[in-house]
């Protein structure tokens, strides 16, 4: 008998086709699990391209995918160098601009045509993916780095994305990872400071904000220690 949902976890979006290579999973044996998560980053973007052969400049995936996973930029690009070593993505320079191609028959093709100079990759307009409506929303940001949404945390998230722009949260969020917060309130603390003094000015009242409310953290976990 069905014992029913245990709890409210599982996916957030209803299905979306993404097209991978039919030998995807043979073809990621023996790479990291940040390489495999990474490929199919690269592939999920690479599904809303108009032709058969997509690229995405390297940057700006790298920074997508850290900001899309909580990953450190450092961690995705270690991942990247795996991707590239064994030939699942491309990579081709021009001017003075690291793009990635897929590892596919139809990218070589591509990647053979333009070491030969035939054609420029940047005369493929329709191809270069823009990464802009890949950044995640609050509730994205906090469902993955914090926990569960309540109905009375959903309306402080909607007055948050309202008071503060989406690189500040998407910061705040990431800060509070690496310092092992995952709350909001340290976030909201975080995002407070930069608003009163300034997103890049790091004084010591700024330090000091923050500081004390990892103290109050810290008071609150020992707290709750049985």
């Amino acid at each position: 008998m069905s014992q029913g949902l245990r709890s409210p976890g599982g996916f957030n979006t209803n299905t979306h086709l993404v097209a991978l290579p039919r030998d995807f999973v043979s073809a990621c044996v023996g790479l990291s699990g940040e390489a495999v998560l990474l490929l199919v980053h690269y592939f999920s973007i690479c599904s809303s391209a108009k032709d058969s052969v997509a690229y995405v400049e390297q940057e700006k995936l790298l920074e997508n995918f850290s900001k899309w996973h909580g990953s450190q930029k450092q961690k995705a690009k270690t991942a990247l160098d795996e991707l590239l070593e064994k030939a699942l993505l491309i990579l081709w320079r021009e001017n003075e601009t690291d793009y990635l191609i897929a590892g596919t028959p139809e990218g070589r093709f591509l990647y053979q045509n333009l070491s030969l100079g035939e054609k420029s990759l940047l005369e493929q307009t329709s191809s270069n993916l823009s990464l802009e409506d890949e950044r995640p929303n609050i509730f994205k940001l906090y469902e993955t780095h914090i926990g569960i949404i309540t109905p009375m945390m959903a309306e402080q998230l909607k007055q948050d994305e309202i008071d503060f722009p989406a690189e500040w949260i998407e910061d705040a969020v990431r800060e509070a990872v690496e310092r092992n917060a995952r709350n909001w309130k340290y976030v909201k603390a975080i995002l407070l400071a930069w608003k009163e003094r300034g997103r890049d000015k790091r004084d010591e009242g700024h330090q000091s904000d923050i500081e004390a409310f990892r103290r109050l953290t810290r008071q609150q976990q020992e707290r709750d220690q049985p």
